[in-house]
């Protein structure tokens, strides 16, 4: 019998239950008419289960004979009533017994049979249903139905346009049922799968309204969502709170680590964290691959196969390097004779290009057909990813898709190609990777940090790089060295520790901090050494540290992350938190809050904390003091020109607007304009005029301060927004910062070419500061090729200037080589199913907790 019918019956015997005591409290009060009425629907309740019994299993079922025999009971009790002789302690015992061993026939005699529907939309995302689908076929108890359902692209406006049904896309081993012939009211299934979280707020497609998860919750007993993509451990933020989850009864997810990603409005006890079908399907494929096409194999045979995956956010970030790359790769593997490329668009991305860049959707199709006309590859239109992927070596393209994720878990190779990068590189873009870190105001000194762990010494004092070591654990976990006495002191980023490194025997200790991040945050914005004692600026670590680093004592003052961090979202595009200013003077850390209407002073010997009110009103990208023991301040704005100078003696303002003809703000990643980051903090000339470089700004400023007269300051040499070369990707123009060597001389560091020039501010004049690396010790200590990446999720090797593309397609890689067992390994953090088997957990799981939490 349908659970849901069992249900039913169950509850009509519960209510006869519940009516047995009013019978007896209507006899007990005399009121006897009362109980025979009530004895008597009794008896019409247990006659329509018994007759609904039959109907559904066919005469002679036990349940039923003691139903009857309950109904003959209820008739003498009835007649005993009428005429005045009841036994209210007698019918109670009675009448409950028959009840009782009627729902025990019910529940424990009579098998229970369930409905499972499935509703896919998309027939290229039936694998996140597949596996629980073939649990629930394989269960001779269930009748599972798979009904794909209609679904419409939409109009910019988001009107509803094109109608899709994509029923006879799915593989042949499964029984369709057409959705118009299947009337999911009369069945109200016993559990309804989807994998559509979405319902009307998708701005590409929608499914048919009729299946919204609002309207199905009232359709089943227990609606499950099933993700249709899958990650590597992290869940982007889109994905945190969609319409169906509030609406559905259990959400599977990959692992329990991902359930903390997920909004806290959902309550914990719907989550499944069993894996992914998406994950069963690959590996059961990835095992026994199915047969290719003719002309697949064709192409494929004796050469390395490449599966090229081109995401729609890859495609939204930046329209035009998507395109220009689309042409790059086709025209490398073009020129390849060994390899094969796969490309695999995302189904939805000519749509995407239709409803939100239809600008680009002609060149974005001239590119197609491009791809086809030259034979260049495999284009792969077909709805079965997962037979792609069993046909294919190794991944090239996006991150941060489902199919990333796929690979991983199948042991395969992943590289991460980079959008910007559209041109092979040519002999000198290796400085790219090593100087980008290189310009800060505290790299150039006697040790370097650079290639994410790669420790360099400087062996003349003339910046003369050599070697030195490697830091423990993963890249960019530290975010500079500093030398203090004869130790190297490397200041933490995304960990929770701060190394200290014997410049004689390099050795290695750890101090740790406490635990407050997740794996793979941004804990900390910088680092500082002053009269023995390091000192930390939090970014998600929240707490300033101080570490003296003689008793190796560590004290924090909470709160100040939360005090300073400023959130960008919503604001030009951005989603992002960056600190507000902050900077150091005469033994205090100065750190402004972000409305612009407080500042806090932290001493450095005893942690006190001073605040103070303050007139700046605006949220500032940087504090910037002349020198160290200067009593002005000047408060450089996140956005606009408009400038601030304070006093801290006399407690005066001065206000200035840095805007001159000409001026604008351009975003390195965009190429659009923008309104933030004009400049970084000014040099003072002796005449008491003030030079502010650009940091996103196209120039340089000149201020007379007497007469706040601003004007354009020209350097004497070539500067420009633009990149120089995408292997060393434009962040920002360049800032002044001290000399090293000689804190009363300045320095301009010019990031788009990763050059250091002396700078004298009086004259104009700035002299390139020579910095040497060896370039065969620096690839020899390049920590590229495959690693773990920052956030810990993944085992990729990323497209740069030592992994070109070429040298992708062409097996030729730099660094260290693809190990599959560290792959799988990686793996298992957020694949709560590694053996394949997530659908049958799912199923089982539903089956013994159904709707709230009750068994089904």
């Amino acid at each position: 019998m349908r659970k849901y019918y069992k249900t039913q019956c169950m509850d009509v015997l519960s209510s006869i239950e519940e009516a047995h005591e009013q019978v007896i409290k209507c006899i007990e009060k005399k009121r006897l008419a009362e109980a025979a009425r009530l004895l008597e629907d009794c008896q019409q309740g247990a006659i329509q289960v018994g007759t609904f019994v039959d109907r559904l299993e066919g005469e002679g079922t036990e349940a039923v004979h003691i139903l009857e025999e309950y109904c003959e009971e209820v008739y003498q009790f009835h007649e005993d009533i009428l005429t005045g002789r009841p036994s209210a302690r007698q019918l109670r015992k009675r009448l409950d017994r028959r009840i009782i061993a009627a729902e025990n026939e019910l529940r424990h005699n009579i098998p229970t049979q369930y409905e499972a529907v499935f509703l896919p939309y998309k027939a290229s995302m039936w694998d996140s249903l597949e596996s629980i689908w073939m649990a629930a076929d394989a269960d001779s108890n269930c009748q599972a139905y798979v009904i794909p359902i209609p679904y419409f692209d939409r109009n910019s406006d988001g009107t509803f346009s094109k109608f899709h049904y994509e029923a006879e896309d799915y593989p042949d081993y499964v029984p369709i049922v057409n959705y118009a012939g299947f009337n999911l009211e009369e069945h109200h299934p016993d559990m309804i799968f989807i994998h559509n979280p979405y319902d009307e707020y998708n701005y590409v497609t929608s499914v048919h309204p009729d299946y919204y998860s609002k309207r199905l919750k009232t359709l089943t007993d227990c609606l499950v969502y099933v993700p249709y993509y899958a990650t590597c451990g992290k869940m982007s933020e889109g994905q945190s709170l969609c319409p169906s989850y509030i609406y559905a009864d259990y959400i599977v997810v990959q692992s329990k680590a991902i359930i903390d990603q997920f909004d806290l409005q959902i309550p914990r006890s719907k989550f499944l964290p069993l894996g992914s079908p998406k994950f069963d399907r690959v590996l059961r494929l990835c095992q026994d691959p199915p047969e290719a096409s003719t002309e697949w194999k064709e192409k494929m045979e004796g050469k390395r196969v490449y599966f090229y995956n081109t995401s729609i956010a890859g495609m939204l970030e930046n329209t035009e390097n998507f395109l220009t790359k689309l042409k790059y790769v086709f025209d490398t593997f073009k020129e390849v004779d060994d390899a094969c490329i796969l490309w695999r668009p995302h189904p939805l991305l000519r749509s995407t290009f239709e409803s939100m860049r239809r600008d680009y959707l002609d060149e974005y199709d001239v590119l197609v057909r491009y791809f086809k006309e030259e034979n260049i590859g495999i284009y792969d239109d077909t709805p079965d990813i997962e037979a792609s992927i069993a046909f294919s070596d190794a991944y090239i393209g996006d991150a941060g898709t489902s199919v990333v994720s796929l690979f991983e878990v199948s042991g395969k190779p992943v590289f991460i190609l980079n959008n910007r990068l559209s041109v092979a590189p040519d002999e000198n873009d290796w400085r790219g990777e090593v100087f980008k870190v290189l310009t800060s105001e505290k790299a150039l000194n006697a040790y370097c940090l650079t290639q994410g762990r790669q420790i360099y010494k400087d062996v003349t004092g003339q910046y003369d790089y050599r070697w030195f070591c490697e830091l423990p654990g993963e890249p960019n976990m530290y975010n500079s060295v500093i030398a203090w006495k004869e130790k190297i002191i490397c200041t933490p980023i995304r960990t929770e520790n701060v190394l200290i490194i014997d410049t004689d025997t390099k050795d290695i200790r750890r101090i740790n901090l406490k635990k407050k991040c997740q794996s793979g945050e941004q804990m900390f914005v910088a680092g500082y050494v002053r009269n023995d004692c390091l000192y930390l600026m939090p970014g998600k670590y929240d707490s300033f540290v101080k570490v003296d680093l003689v008793s190796e004592k560590v004290d924090y003052v909470d709160g100040i992350g939360k005090y300073y961090m400023y959130e960008t979202s919503g604001e030009e595009n951005e989603n992002i938190s960056v600190p507000s200013g902050f900077t150091i003077w005469k033994g205090k850390f100065i750190i402004i809050r972000p409305d612009g209407k407080e500042i806090m002073f932290i001493d450095q010997e005893t942690l006190e904390i001073e605040r103070r009110p303050i007139e700046v009103g605006y949220f500032c990208s940087s504090i910037s003091c002349q020198k160290m023991d200067a009593d002005e301040m000047w408060f450089i704005p996140y956005k606009g020109t408009a400038i601030t100078v304070w006093n801290i003696v006399d407690d005066s303002y001065t206000h200035y607007n840095l805007h001159i003809d000409g001026l604008e703000s351009i975003d390195r990643n965009k190429h659009d304009a923008c309104n933030r980051l004009f400049f970084a903090g000014p040099v003072r000339r002796t005449d008491g005029k003030c030079i502010f470089p650009p940091m996103l700004a196209n120039k340089f400023v000149l201020l007379d301060r007497d007469t706040k007269v601003v004007s354009e300051w020209k350097p004497p040499i070539k500067t420009e927004t633009n990149d120089v070369s995408p292997y060393m990707p434009n962040w920002a123009m360049g800032n002044f910062c001290f000399n090293d060597k000689n804190q009363n001389k300045m320095r301009f560091n010019y990031f788009p070419t990763r050059r250091v020039y002396d700078f004298d501010p009086d004259t104009g004049k700035m002299t390139e500061v020579p910095i040497n690396f060896d370039m065969e010790e620096v690839i020899s200590k390049s920590k590229t090729g495959f690693m773990v990446n920052d956030s810990g999720g993944s085992y990729i090797c990323f497209e740069d200037v030592w992994n070109s593309m070429l040298a992708i397609a062409n097996d030729r890689i730099i660094g260290e080589s693809f190990e599959r067992d560290r792959c799988l390994e990686v793996c298992a953090d957020w694949n709560a199913s590694p053996e394949g088997n997530c659908g049958q957990k799912v199923y089982e799981a539903i089956i013994k907790r159904g709707r709230n939490g009750e068994e089904i």
